[in-house]
């Protein structure tokens, strides 16, 4: 599996360099992975309003791969609540009985 970070050495010494092909989760995102869905896309909206303004490269590219990560974790949920409502209505629609008993 690709690292997140690559070093790669220059004329003045080593740099770091995030690795674009990277997929696995960053010890950032492990750290501060969200509790909810509904957290997650309020991060993801934070993180698009701070990356239309003014930011350093290295800043953009970190909410850039973060942002990427809450995106998978946002699909992920979805995905999980699709299949249990697939399974919720696996037996057809049932008819609503809305007539009292007394």
């Amino acid at each position: 599996m690709p690292s997140e970070i690559l070093l790669f050495q220059t004329a003045s010494g080593f740099q770091k360099c995030y690795n674009p092909l990277f997929t696995g989760t960053s010890e950032a995102m492990k750290k501060n992975a969200p509790k909810s869905f509904e957290e997650a896309l309020s991060r993801l909206e934070s993180l698009t309003q701070s990356m239309q303004g003014e930011m350093p490269l290295e800043d953009a590219l970190a909410a850039y791969q973060e942002g990427n990560e809450l995106v998978r974790y946002c699909q992920t949920k979805l995905a999980q609540v699709e299949q249990k409502l697939q399974v919720l209505d696996a037996d057809g629609p049932k008819e609503l009985n809305l007539e009292s008993d007394e």
